[in-house]
C-alpha cells in the first residue's frame, strides 16, 4: 500500500509540475502575443524576425523595417500603405538679382567724381552736396540688400547641407533648428519691406528736390545728367527690391523648408506599417522597396513573407505509460488442523505497486518560443495494461512536447479502468473451513501515470 501511495504522489507532482510550468509559458507567451510585429533589418538584409507567438483570425499585424533611408526608398506593401510617391526635390528658392546689384553698384561710382569736379556757382554747390547725401543713402541700401542676399544664401546652403545629408545611405541625419530658420526667414522678410520702403520715400524725397530745383539742374548739363542717374538707379534698386522680396513670400519659404520637414519626419530610419487584419489560414505579405529616383543609381529590392496562421498540432500517438492503478493479487491458502480437517485463509500475494501499458493518446496542443520546439498539450485516449490479464484503460491529461516534425511527448494525468480488489464478502482476518474460491472482483479504479511517446508532425 506504501508503495501505492508513493506512486500517486509521484504521478501527481509530475502532473502540478506540468500545468505550473505551461501556466508560466503561456503567462510569458500572452505578453509576447499582444505586440504582432513582423520585423526587418534593411541595412543588415537579415531574416524576418516574428514577434508573436501565434495568430488567429481577426487579428492585427504590423510591418517594421529598421534602418533605411525613406529619403532614398519607397516601400511598397502587398497590401499597400500611403507611401508617397514623389522622389523629394530640391526647392527652387527665390533670390536678388546679384547681378543687378552690381551693376547698380559700378553704375554708381561716376557720381562722387562728377560731383568733386565739378565748378559752379553757390547754387550749384547746395544742388551738389544734396545730391552727394543721396548718393550715400544709395551706397547705404545697396549695402543693406548685399548683406540680404548673404542671410538668404546662408540659410539655403544650411538646407542644401540637409538634403545632401539625408541622401546618404546610413541618413545619420543633421542638427538643425526648424523654428529658428523659419523666424530668420521671417527677419528677413521684414528687413526687405523695411528697405523697399526706405528706399521709395528717398526716391520720393529726391524726385520733390529734383522738381524744386529744376531750373538749375536743366540749365548746367553736368547736374542734368547726374540727376537722371541717380533717379534711375533708385529706380532700378526699388525694382530689384521689390523682386528680391518674392523670394521670402509665404509660398517661397514653405517651399525651402518643407523638403527639411519630411527629412526631420524621417531621421529615425524606421518604417512601421499601418495594421494589417489576418483574415486567412496563411498570410503572404510582398515588400518592395524602391528608389525614389532613378538618378540616385540605387537597387531595387523585393521579398515576400509566409507565416502560418496556427501554431496549434492535433496527433495521435502511441505511448508507454506506468500508472499507480494496478490488480490487486490475493489467493487462498489452506492449512491441516489434524488428518480430517483443513483450514483456509485468504493472503494478499507480493507484486509490483504499479502498471505498465500501451496507450494511443489524442494530442492536441500549441508551439511556444523562438524555434517552435516546445509545445504544451492536452491528451485523452485509450490503451491497455500490460499484465497477466489484459485489461482496457482510459487516459486524461496534459503534457509537453519536444521537436519540430519529430517530436518526443511527456504526458502525467488520470487513469481511470476496471481492477482487480479484494472482495467485501471476503476478511483476510478470517479462517474458513471450506475453500472460498475468487475471492477477487473488479472493480471501477482510477491513479495516475506518466507517460512517454513519439509524435510525427505532418
Amino acid at each position: 500500500m506504501k508503495r501505492n501511495k508513493s506512486m500517486q504522489a509521484v504521478a501527481g507532482l509530475l502532473l502540478i509540475l506540468i500545468w505550473s510550468f505551461s501556466g508560466k509559458v503561456f503567462a510569458q507567451n500572452n505578453q509576447v502575443c499582444k505586440s504582432k510585429i513582423i520585423e526587418i533589418n534593411f541595412a543588415q538584409r537579415s531574416i524576418p524576425k516574428f514577434h508573436f507567438c501565434r495568430i488567429r483570425k481577426g487579428d492585427y499585424y504590423t510591418i517594421r523595417i529598421n534602418d533605411i533611408n525613406q529619403n532614398l526608398f519607397r516601400i511598397d506593401l502587398s497590401v499597400r500603405d500611403t507611401v508617397t510617391e514623389k522622389p523629394l526635390e530640391t526647392p527652387v528658392f527665390g533670390n536678388f538679382n546679384l547681378e543687378a546689384l552690381s551693376k547698380l553698384a559700378t553704375g554708381i561710382a561716376p557720381l562722387s567724381t562728377s560731383l568733386d569736379r565739378e565748378v559752379v556757382a553757390l547754387r550749384a554747390v547746395d544742388i551738389r552736396e544734396e545730391m552727394s547725401e543721396y548718393k550715400d543713402s544709395f551706397d547705404l541700401y545697396l549695402t543693406k540688400s548685399n548683406s540680404i542676399y548673404d542671410s538668404i544664401d546662408s540659410i539655403k546652403l544650411e538646407v542644401y547641407k540637409i538634403r545632401l545629408n539625408a541622401l546618404k545611405l546610413d541618413n545619420p541625419g543633421a542638427k538643425f533648428s526648424y523654428d529658428d530658420m523659419l523666424t530668420k526667414l521671417f527677419k528677413i522678410n521684414s528687413e526687405i519691406s523695411k528697405l523697399k520702403r526706405a528706399a521709395v520715400k528717398k526716391k520720393e524725397d529726391y524726385d520733390r528736390f529734383s522738381s524744386a530745383n529744376k531750373d538749375a539742374i536743366t540749365q548746367d548739363n553736368n547736374l542734368k545728367l547726374i540727376d537722371t542717374v541717380i533717379k534711375d538707379k533708385y529706380e532700378k534698386f526699388i525694382t530689384v527690391v521689390t523682386e528680391g522680396s518674392l523670394a521670402v513670400t509665404a509660398d517661397k519659404i514653405h517651399e525651402l523648408l518643407m523638403p527639411i520637414v519630411l527629412i526631420d519626419n524621417n531621421k529615425d530610419n524606421t518604417y512601421t506599417s499601418m495594421p494589417f487584419q489576418f483574415t486567412g489560414d496563411e498570410a503572404k505579405v510582398r515588400i518592395s522597396i524602391v528608389p525614389r529616383d532613378e538618378k540616385f543609381s540605387l537597387q531595387q529590392y523585393s521579398t515576400q513573407i509566409i507565416f502560418p496562421a496556427k501554431k496549434s498540432y492535433t496527433h495521435i500517438g502511441l505511448s508507454y505509460y506506468v500508472s499507480s492503478l494496478h490488480d490487486e493479487p490475493y489467493s487462498v491458502a489452506d492449512s491441516i488442523a489434524n488428518d480430517t480437517v483443513s483450514h483456509y485463509k485468504i493472503v494478499r500475494e507480493d507484486g509490483s505497486d504499479f502498471e505498465m501499458g500501451l496507450t494511443a493518446l489524442l494530442r492536441y496542443g500549441i508551439k511556444f518560443g523562438k524555434d517552435d520546439i516546445v509545445g504544451f498539450h492536452g491528451a485523452l485516449g485509450a490503451g491497455i495494461s500490460l499484465a497477466e490479464k489484459i485489461k482496457p484503460r482510459f487516459f486524461a491529461g496534459a503534457g509537453l512536447s519536444f521537436g519540430i516534425k519529430h517530436m518526443v511527448a511527456v504526458d502525467a494525468g488520470v487513469i481511470m479502468g476496471y481492477a482487480d480488489r479484494l472482495s467485501d464478502a471476503a476478511d483476510l482476518s478470517e479462517t474458513y473451513p471450506d475453500d472460498p474460491g475468487t475471492v477477487t472482483v473488479s472493480k471501477p479504479a482510477f491513479g495516475f501515470f506518466g507517460a512517454i511517446g513519439y509524435i510525427y508532425h505532418f
